[in-house]
């Protein structure tokens, strides 16, 4: 049972993150210190490295798919492609990237740990 409720509140995390990730591209600067602001406070509220990691998650997965169309040139809207969005969906790969390795290590890595 414990098991499912760290599961269900990593997924709700995994949610605030991507909504996090869509806003910070919405909000502009504001929306970016926000998204940027609430893992600090993860590591004030929480002991547990999994629910920054599934924010992380959550926060690169979404900006990078919402920035997407701008690079490939599949959104009609826009003619060129600008440096700065291709610099922008890298952060959001990254971020995506380092919260996937980091669920990967907390629940594979530190069992391999604890049985030596």
């Amino acid at each position: 049972m414990a098991a499912v409720k760290r599961v269900l509140k990593l997924l709700g995390i995994m949610l605030l993150g991507a909504l996090m990730g869509y806003l910070s591209l919405a909000a502009g600067v504001t929306g970016i210190i926000l998204a940027a602001a609430i893992p600090c406070l993860f590591r004030l509220w929480s002991r547990r490295r999994e629910q920054l990691a599934g924010y992380l998650v959550g926060l690169g997965s979404v900006g990078a798919w919402v920035l997407h169309p701008s690079i490939t040139n599949t959104d009609p809207a826009i003619r060129y492609v600008s440096g700065l969005d291709v610099a922008m969906v890298i952060v959001y790969v990254l971020l995506a990237a380092l919260g996937v390795t980091s669920l990967v290590w907390n629940w594979f890595g530190n069992r391999n740990l604890s049985a030596r």
